[in-house]
């Protein structure tokens, strides 16, 4: 059996996850405090907005300022990476990297047909449905357009500066071309402390108890990896045990009907034998098996943040919460991970080897065909 407890450091709290029978191995994740819930922390009281004084301006009414906006006699252009490249403060050089591409992963898509077949109305309620589907494919990347698209990016504005004038992508965008909710709850990408993870209130826990069968897979993994980490294909060979269908010479084609993925197929020990393993009760099967696949999907395809190509334990707790059904507005960090993609390869010094930010391609492929008609 896992057992979970908080530890404390001078680097900060951690959670750390043990089994009785083999103590020798322990994982000690840093936790942080959520944003929302019964475990946040108390925001300060306040009558008016925060720094009020330094977005409003007017002396008989106030009035709305950007950051950006000051008042001068001289008109000065907006800076982009074109304006920088002109002055050659800047270059780009062969092979830049715009960003993060979803690429093969193997079972994968074998794991993600199982999935819709399995859970397809689970996903159809929380609105993932469409953008599930949409991870089993590839999706090429025009280096040309990313390039042009790239240099117009204006930091200070979060526009595209064209010759037909300012655009943006917007939330409205996010949700019509990916499909992904605006509304619902707070996306709180954080590790909880033992007593989140396994505490309630009432007779209701704080987090599904999916959540904390994840960390049990985890500490699983890393102790016969003996790694830290585990990538992509350790999680979906450990959590999927099904045969393997696709190979990168052999792609996935494209359905006109879910229904040719197949129907809804009984639980297998063979292929699910990793529920047998960690000792998941029956009514706790489906909601880890849905929670565990998404925890994958949002790490390679919808958030790749950090630790690229490896799974990140800060999004158990929202895959927990959509696997049990509540809806999680994912539209709003996509947005802001885009922005913030683009800011920082537009305002680096060395934009073609900038790798800190991490740009989700798969987002702006359907904005870039709009950004192709208006330049």
């Amino acid at each position: 059996m896992v057992n979970f407890d908080t530890t404390q450091s001078s680097t900060g709290d951690f959670l750390v996850v043990m089994n009785d029978n083999n103590g020798s191995h322990k994982l000690m994740i840093p936790t942080f405090s959520p944003i929302t819930g019964v475990f946040a922390e108390d925001w300060p009281p306040s009558h008016y907005p925060p720094n009020l004084e330094n977005w409003t301006t007017g002396e008989m009414k106030p009035v709305l300022r950007a950051s950006h906006h000051d008042t001068c006699i001289e008109v000065k252009s907006l800076d982009t990476l074109h304006g920088r490249l002109s002055r050659k403060d800047t270059c780009w050089t062969s092979n830049p990297c715009y960003g993060v591409e979803f690429s093969y992963i193997s079972h994968y898509w074998e794991w993600m047909e199982d999935i819709i077949c399995t859970c397809r109305n689970a996903l159809a309620n929380i609105h993932l449905l469409d953008d599930v589907y949409a991870s089993m494919f590839l999706y090429k990347c025009n280096p040309l357009m990313m390039h042009y698209f790239c240099e117009s990016w204006c930091p200070t504005t979060n526009t595209i500066l064209t010759t037909a004038g300012e655009t943006s992508i917007s939330l409205w965008d996010i949700c019509t071309l990916a499909g992904l909710p605006i509304t619902g709850i707070f996306y709180d990408e954080v590790v909880p402390t033992a007593a989140e993870l396994t505490g309630s209130k009432d007779g209701k826990q704080y987090l599904p108890p999916s959540c904390r069968y994840m960390f049990a897979a985890l500490w699983h993994i890393t102790s016969k990896s003996k790694s830290l980490y585990v990538t992509f294909e350790e999680w979906c060979r450990f959590c999927f045990r099904g045969p393997k269908k696709y190979l990168t010479t052999s792609l996935p084609q494209v359905v006109n009907d879910f229904s040719a993925l197949g129907t809804s197929k009984p639980w297998n020990t063979s292929v699910h034998e990793a529920f047998v393993i960690l000792d998941i009760p029956e009514e706790h099967r489906m909601d880890t098996y849905l929670a565990a696949f998404l925890t994958c999907w949002i790490c390679a395809f919808v958030l790749p943040l950090k630790d690229l190509g490896c799974i990140r334990p800060s999004v158990f707790n929202p895959a927990s919460q959509l696997a049990s059904g509540r809806r999680i507005s994912l539209s709003i960090p996509i947005l802001a991970c885009i922005y913030k993609g683009l800011n920082e390869l537009s305002s680096s010094f060395t934009p073609s080897k900038q790798v800190e930010h991490f740009l989700r391609i798969t987002s702006m492929l359907g904005w870039r065909d709009i950004f192709e008609a208006i330049v």
